[in-house]
C-alpha cells in the first residue's frame, strides 16, 4: 500500500484470526490500530468495527499530522477482550510525499 504524506481519513484494515479463523472480538474493550512511523515512534488510532466485530474486522483512519514521515511504515491491531489480548502481525505501507 502507498500512501500520500498527511492525508487524512486513511484507513487501516485489520482482521484479527485465531488459529486460521476470524476471532470473534465484538466484546471487546480495547480496540486500536497502531501506526510505526519509520523512526519507531507510535501513533495510536482509535479501532472501530468494519461491521459488528465477530468477522475480526477492526478498522483505524488517519487524521491530522498523523502520517508525517517519508518511508516504510508498520502497522497492526492491539485488541483487549475478556479472554483474549493480542497484537496481531504488522503489515507494511510507504509513505511518498505529495505530487505537485
Amino acid at each position: 500500500m502507498i500512501v500520500v504524506r498527511d492525508s487524512i481519513n486513511v484507513p487501516f484494515t485489520v482482521e484479527i484470526r485465531e488459529n486460521g479463523e476470524p476471532l470473534n472480538i465484538s466484546g471487546a474493550s480495547t480496540k486500536s490500530i497502531i501506526l510505526e512511523k519509520p523512526n519507531l515512534e507510535k501513533v495510536t488510532l482509535t479501532g472501530s468495527f468494519v461491521n459488528t466485530g465477530v468477522d475480526g474486522l477492526l478498522v483505524g483512519r488517519s487524521s491530522g499530522d498523523d502520517i508525517d514521515q517519508l518511508g516504510a511504515w508498520r502497522f497492526y491491531a492491539y485488541v483487549v477482550t475478556g479472554s483474549y489480548t493480542c497484537y496481531t502481525p504488522p503489515s507494511m505501507f510507504t509513505v511518498v510525499d505529495r505530487i505537485i
